[in-house]
């Protein structure tokens, strides 16, 4: 699960962590989640979320229902913000193409861009 920990150790992610919905804990759930789905992982196996600490099914469960919970919400206040038109359409999708382009331009790993972004959000 190296790959998991590479993404939870960007610059530009834990700043984004701190700013979003979601906790560390619960972006790191919902990699997991994504990796057993992707192998095919049943339930039975230990879960370790750090090095050398398992934790139980039922912990794992509960915190990745909380993560998709605050990702729906998010969803949702973006619904209710467009339909109320205190965010404009046109703005949502100029921030979808500069998401796109910190992608392709690996901005993610530029603290500093990061966090100009963040403070130039304005609602």
């Amino acid at each position: 699960m190296s790959e998991i920990e590479d993404i939870m150790s960007v610059p530009g992610v834990k700043i984004l962590i701190k700013n979003s919905g979601l906790t560390y804990k619960q972006l790191k759930i919902l990699l997991i989640w994504i990796k057993m789905k992707e192998y095919d992982i049943k339930k039975g196996y230990k879960i370790y979320v750090n090095k050398n600490k398992s934790i139980s099914q039922g912990t794992f469960y509960r915190i990745l229902s909380q993560a998709r919970k605050n990702i729906k919400k998010a969803i949702v206040t973006l619904i209710l913000l467009l339909s109320i038109d205190l965010i404009n359409i046109n703005d949502l999708q100029k921030l979808f193409e500069l998401i796109n382009r910190m992608k392709v331009d690996d901005v993610i790993y530029d603290e500093a861009a990061i966090t100009q972004l963040i403070s130039s959000l304005k609602i």
